[in-house]
């Protein structure tokens, strides 16, 4: 039985999704599947301000959590801080 792959994209601080540039279209030529998230306070209306780092920790992993029900390994893509991180998780 095949595996399902996933990526799980996580930006970092005062970041946004498109500051991974084409990785993102480039990981689904693989076919792999892509779950990219939005840390509270960084869409551009929002005031990041009213969020802490508590927020960010329990929506990344509230959207981890759901999204590891639909795939058999995670390769989970972010930055921290301005480092490039990539660890590999599976069920």
């Amino acid at each position: 039985m095949e595996q399902k792959v996933g990526a799980f994209f996580i930006h970092g601080f005062m970041g946004y999704p498109t500051d991974f540039g084409n990785l993102i279209d480039e990981i689904q030529k693989l076919d792999i599947d892509t779950k990219v998230i939005i840390l509270p306070g960084h869409n551009k209306e929002d005031n990041t301000a009213l969020y802490s780092w508590k927020n960010w920790i329990s929506h990344a992993e509230e959207n981890y959590l759901a999204y590891k029900k639909s795939v058999d390994i995670i390769y989970l893509i972010g930055f921290s801080m301005g480092g490039n991180n990539c660890y590999i998780l599976s069920k």
